[in-house]
């Protein structure tokens, strides 16, 4: 699998050291992003313990591929345990490497069973490291570093794209950060409906009607700047003064082709696992009804920010107040009980209203402003709903300051990896 990576071919050891890189990952069997200890158990997940994470596998790859001892992956933020991503961004820094290493990547190595080395991917790397052999050997080859990397990694994780700062990046920006540079965060959680697909099962949630009107008014309640406070279950201080940019709800077809795995050989390992996912009741494929097609809900929301479990509480929430547990308003009452002065706010937000929309998210008026709120946990989040799945959401987009593009050099089939269309 060829990646679409960055134009500079190489880095002089006087460089930054610094990487901007863009991941895909299939989280089914891994604990969420961030290296923790293996005792954490995923509901979605076919393990109850020793999970790797996303993080650790990733830079276990770095380690292989460079020979460092030591290197951390700072991403624009953890996903849960099983959640997906089609745009994760990440940065790393190689310095001892680059200073030290005298290295040429050759692309004829691999431990991933996974990979697929063909005839054409051989005569290619034969191609690259001949061209390779001519260059100075400080260069470093960002396309050679990509396919050695996606080499060692699963084919549930993907490299899609790596980028040098600051010279990848316009002049005007100095500083980048994948995590404290974010200025807004695109999730989508998707939801099967109709005739139940097993080749879509380990990306996305199952249910048989969804009552579009009745989501759209609900979700239109959290548009805009507030205090999402009463939607976490958190014990600890954080900031909870959000503002949700859009909410775009969508009916989609079918899978991607352009998807980076095979759906198929994912929902088989789900099935054939010894602790089978309650979800997949049988190996078999189900009938189409052409009477009950099966289609996917999406449901894509932009915002400057998310609380934990947040997205999946909405959408497990949802369920609830469609099939009549949760009653209607309930997230307009949150809202109003947000945006309230309690015992847990050190001072009320400074909440400047947007004018949002839920379909396109176009906004229109001043910018908005507010100040830093702590918590305790909102009293609210009783009356939540239970959290959706995590295997049906997916982070897809990051945007940064300064309008820092690590996306920049990706292609449009990697910039369609999302897991339906």
């Amino acid at each position: 699998m060829s990646s679409s990576s960055s134009s500079s071919s190489f880095l002089t050891h006087s460089a930054s050291p610094k990487f901007v890189g863009v991941l895909f990952y299939i989280g089914y069997e891994y604990c969420g992003w961030q290296t923790q200890k293996g005792d954490e158990k995923n509901e979605d997940s076919i393990h109850s313990k020793n999970l790797p994470t996303i993080q650790e596998t990733f830079e276990n790859a770095i380690k292989f591929v460079t020979g460092k001892e030591k290197i951390s992956v700072i991403s624009s933020g953890r996903t849960d345990a099983g959640t997906h991503s089609s745009g994760q961004v990440i940065h790393f820094i190689l310095d001892d490497f680059l200073q030290h290493s005298h290295h040429n990547f050759s692309t004829t190595t691999s431990t991933n069973s996974d990979s697929n080395n063909d005839e054409s991917n051989q005569h290619e790397s034969n191609e690259n490291n001949s061209h390779k052999s001519n260059e100075n050997n400080n260069n470093f080859d960002l396309k050679d570093f990509i396919f050695q990397m996606n080499q060692q990694l699963p084919r549930d994780i993907r490299l899609l794209n790596l980028s040098h700062f600051p010279s990848d990046f316009p002049p005007h920006i100095t500083q980048f950060h994948a995590k404290k540079s974010v200025i807004r965060k695109q999730y989508s959680y998707y939801i099967q409906q109709g005739t139940f697909m097993i080749d879509w099962a380990p990306f996305c949630w199952y249910m048989k009607k969804i009552d579009l009107d009745v989501w759209k008014e609900e979700l239109s309640y959290l548009l805009g700047l507030h205090d999402f406070r009463e939607f976490s279950t958190q014990k600890e201080a954080r900031k909870t003064v959000l503002e949700i940019f859009s909410i775009n709800v969508s009916v989609l077809q079918q899978l991607n082709p352009y998807f980076p795995t095979d759906p198929k050989r994912v929902a088989d390992n789900c099935s054939n696992s010894q602790k089978k996912p309650s979800y997949l009741l049988s190996n078999e494929q189900s009938k189409i009804d052409p009477n009950n097609p099966p289609t996917i809900v999406r449901i894509q929301i932009v915002a400057s920010g998310f609380l934990k479990h947040m997205i999946r509480r909405i959408v497990g929430t949802l369920y609830n107040i469609q099939d009549g547990r949760k009653k209607r308003g309930l997230f307009k009452e949150l809202i109003e009980m947000g945006n309230t002065p309690s015992e847990h706010t050190t001072e009320l937000p400074c909440l400047k209203r947007k004018s949002h929309t839920l379909e396109t998210g176009e906004s229109s008026s001043s910018t908005s402003t507010q100040e830093s709120v702590s918590y305790r946990g909102g009293k609210g989040a009783s009356q939540l709903g239970k959290s959706a799945p995590s295997r049906g959401l997916w982070l897809e987009n990051v945007e940064y300051t300064s309008g820092a593009n690590p996306y920049h050099n990706l292609d449009e089939k990697n910039l369609n990896w999302t897991p339906f269309i």
